[in-house]
Protein backbone atom coordinates (compact mmCIF):
# COMPACT_ATOMS: atom_id res chain seq x y z
CA UNK A 1 0.00 0.00 0.00
CA UNK A 2 1.28 3.56 -0.94
CA UNK A 3 2.46 5.82 2.30
CA UNK A 4 3.39 8.77 2.54
CA UNK A 5 5.06 11.27 4.89
CA UNK A 6 5.53 14.70 5.65
CA UNK A 7 8.31 16.65 7.28
CA UNK A 8 7.04 19.99 8.62
CA UNK A 9 9.42 22.75 7.49
CA UNK A 10 10.42 26.60 8.26
CA UNK A 11 12.48 28.46 5.38
CA UNK A 12 12.59 31.28 7.89
CA UNK A 13 14.64 29.73 10.92
CA UNK A 14 15.72 26.81 8.27
CA UNK A 15 14.25 24.25 11.20
CA UNK A 16 12.40 21.16 10.99
CA UNK A 17 9.26 19.82 12.88
CA UNK A 18 9.50 16.01 13.35
CA UNK A 19 8.24 13.55 15.87
CA UNK A 20 10.28 11.19 17.82
CA UNK A 21 8.93 7.06 17.84
CA UNK A 22 8.25 5.91 21.55
CA UNK A 23 9.89 2.79 21.89
CA UNK A 24 6.71 1.10 22.99
CA UNK A 25 3.67 2.36 21.96
CA UNK A 26 2.16 4.51 24.60
CA UNK A 27 -1.41 3.45 23.83
CA UNK A 28 -0.69 -0.80 23.56
CA UNK A 29 2.67 -1.02 25.22
CA UNK A 30 3.63 -2.70 22.21
CA UNK A 31 6.83 -2.88 20.13
CA UNK A 32 7.56 -0.01 17.76
CA UNK A 33 9.62 -0.61 14.36
CA UNK A 34 12.80 1.74 14.54
CA UNK A 35 11.53 3.15 18.19
CA UNK A 36 13.22 5.45 20.01
CA UNK A 37 14.74 7.06 17.27
CA UNK A 38 13.42 10.51 14.85
CA UNK A 39 10.40 9.95 12.53
CA UNK A 40 8.80 11.46 9.85
CA UNK A 41 5.23 12.25 10.32
CA UNK A 42 2.85 10.11 7.73
CA UNK A 43 0.95 6.65 7.21
CA UNK A 44 -1.26 4.68 4.41
CA UNK A 45 -2.25 6.43 1.85
CA UNK A 46 -6.26 7.30 3.04
CA UNK A 47 -9.22 8.22 0.43
CA UNK A 48 -8.25 11.74 -1.02
CA UNK A 49 -4.31 11.03 -1.32
CA UNK A 50 -1.38 12.40 0.26
CA UNK A 51 -2.97 16.07 1.14
CA UNK A 52 -5.32 14.30 3.83
CA UNK A 53 -3.06 11.27 4.61
CA UNK A 54 -0.24 13.70 5.67
CA UNK A 55 -3.18 16.32 7.39
CA UNK A 56 -4.49 13.01 9.27
CA UNK A 57 -1.15 11.63 10.50
CA UNK A 58 0.12 15.00 11.86
CA UNK A 59 -2.58 15.61 13.95
CA UNK A 60 -2.78 12.02 15.22
CA UNK A 61 1.14 11.60 15.25
CA UNK A 62 1.45 15.18 17.50
CA UNK A 63 -1.19 14.26 20.12
CA UNK A 64 -3.25 17.11 18.17
CA UNK A 65 -0.45 19.69 19.13
CA UNK A 66 -0.02 20.66 15.53
CA UNK A 67 -2.18 20.59 12.23
CA UNK A 68 -1.43 20.96 8.65
CA UNK A 69 -4.45 21.50 6.19
CA UNK A 70 -4.93 18.76 3.41
CA UNK A 71 -4.61 21.47 1.43
CA UNK A 72 -0.75 21.80 1.34
CA UNK A 73 0.29 22.52 -0.46
CA UNK A 74 2.98 19.11 -0.26
CA UNK A 75 6.22 19.17 -2.30
CA UNK A 76 7.68 15.79 -2.95
CA UNK A 77 11.31 15.45 -2.39
CA UNK A 78 11.98 12.07 -1.86
CA UNK A 79 10.58 8.63 -3.25
CA UNK A 80 11.24 5.38 -1.31
CA UNK A 81 12.71 2.84 -3.38
CA UNK A 82 11.99 -1.28 -3.03
CA UNK A 83 12.60 -3.24 -1.18
CA UNK A 84 10.84 -1.69 1.17
CA UNK A 85 7.20 -0.21 0.93
CA UNK A 86 5.84 2.39 -1.28
CA UNK A 87 6.94 5.16 0.49
CA UNK A 88 6.66 9.12 -0.99
CA UNK A 89 8.42 11.93 1.42
CA UNK A 90 6.96 15.28 1.09
CA UNK A 91 7.61 18.76 3.23
CA UNK A 92 5.63 21.32 3.61
CA UNK A 93 5.45 24.96 5.39
CA UNK A 94 1.80 25.04 5.49
CA UNK A 95 1.57 24.12 9.34
CA UNK A 96 0.86 25.48 12.85
CA UNK A 97 0.91 24.80 16.55
CA UNK A 98 -2.53 24.03 17.67
CA UNK A 99 -2.02 25.21 21.36
CA UNK A 100 -3.50 21.95 22.99
CA UNK A 101 -1.14 20.91 24.68
CA UNK A 102 0.68 17.19 24.80
CA UNK A 103 -1.09 14.76 26.73
CA UNK A 104 -1.46 10.47 26.76
CA UNK A 105 -3.18 9.61 23.80
CA UNK A 106 -6.41 8.75 23.11
CA UNK A 107 -5.35 5.79 20.65
CA UNK A 108 -3.09 3.38 19.38
CA UNK A 109 -1.97 6.15 16.31
CA UNK A 110 -1.66 8.75 19.10
CA UNK A 111 0.43 7.05 21.41
CA UNK A 112 3.28 6.07 18.24
CA UNK A 113 4.99 9.30 19.37
CA UNK A 114 7.07 10.26 22.33
CA UNK A 115 7.23 13.98 21.15
CA UNK A 116 7.57 16.18 18.38
CA UNK A 117 10.56 18.66 18.35
CA UNK A 118 11.78 21.95 16.42
CA UNK A 119 15.04 21.07 15.09
CA UNK A 120 17.57 23.50 13.87
CA UNK A 121 19.34 22.83 10.40
CA UNK A 122 21.41 25.47 10.09
CA UNK A 123 24.97 25.29 12.37
CA UNK A 124 24.21 21.89 13.08
CA UNK A 125 24.89 20.10 9.44
CA UNK A 126 27.26 20.55 6.85
CA UNK A 127 26.16 18.64 3.03
CA UNK A 128 29.59 16.95 3.69
CA UNK A 129 28.00 15.29 6.33
CA UNK A 130 28.45 11.30 6.43
CA UNK A 131 24.66 10.03 6.36
CA UNK A 132 25.59 8.39 9.44
CA UNK A 133 26.79 11.73 11.19
CA UNK A 134 23.78 13.81 9.84
CA UNK A 135 21.47 10.35 12.01
CA UNK A 136 23.53 10.79 15.00
CA UNK A 137 23.35 14.82 15.11
CA UNK A 138 19.47 14.45 14.77
CA UNK A 139 19.53 11.79 17.23
CA UNK A 140 20.99 14.00 19.55
CA UNK A 141 18.98 17.23 18.49
CA UNK A 142 15.99 15.61 18.76
CA UNK A 143 16.72 14.02 22.19
CA UNK A 144 15.24 10.91 20.88
CA UNK A 145 15.91 8.06 23.68
CA UNK A 146 16.98 5.12 21.57
CA UNK A 147 15.40 1.87 21.49
CA UNK A 148 16.72 -1.67 21.58
CA UNK A 149 19.08 -2.99 19.17
CA UNK A 150 16.91 -3.96 17.22
CA UNK A 151 14.84 -0.89 16.92
CA UNK A 152 18.69 1.18 16.15
CA UNK A 153 19.25 -1.57 13.07
CA UNK A 154 15.92 -1.15 11.44
CA UNK A 155 16.49 3.08 12.05
CA UNK A 156 19.54 3.23 10.00
CA UNK A 157 18.19 0.82 7.43
CA UNK A 158 14.80 2.81 7.13
CA UNK A 159 13.67 4.66 4.05
CA UNK A 160 12.73 7.42 6.78
CA UNK A 161 16.44 7.47 7.83
CA UNK A 162 17.19 8.15 4.14
CA UNK A 163 14.70 10.45 3.46
CA UNK A 164 15.77 12.78 6.80
CA UNK A 165 19.29 12.64 5.29
CA UNK A 166 18.31 13.57 2.09
CA UNK A 167 16.20 16.64 3.11
CA UNK A 168 18.71 17.63 5.44
CA UNK A 169 21.39 17.65 2.59
CA UNK A 170 18.08 19.59 0.08
CA UNK A 171 18.98 22.38 2.63
CA UNK A 172 22.24 23.02 4.43
CA UNK A 173 23.94 24.43 1.16
CA UNK A 174 21.70 26.93 0.82
CA UNK A 175 21.99 30.73 1.33
CA UNK A 176 18.80 32.23 3.50
CA UNK A 177 17.79 33.77 0.51
CA UNK A 178 18.22 30.51 -2.01
CA UNK A 179 16.40 28.81 0.78
CA UNK A 180 13.47 31.48 1.17
CA UNK A 181 12.75 31.43 -2.21
CA UNK A 182 12.91 27.67 -2.81
CA UNK A 183 11.11 26.02 0.47
CA UNK A 184 8.98 29.20 1.36
CA UNK A 185 5.55 28.92 0.35
CA UNK A 186 4.42 32.56 1.13
CA UNK A 187 6.59 33.83 -1.48
CA UNK A 188 6.35 34.75 -5.17
CA UNK A 189 7.87 31.81 -7.85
Amino acid sequence: MPKAYGILYRAATNSITIPVKAPTNAFDGSVQFAGGYPAIFGGTNIAGGVGPTISAEVTQESRRTYGAPAAGPFTQYFQGQPPHDDLTFFWTSNFAATGTPWGPPANRDEGEMLSVVTVPISGNFTDQDPPNTVLNTLIALTGAPGGTAAQEAEFFASETAVALVQFVYSVVPLSDDERAHKFDTAQPA
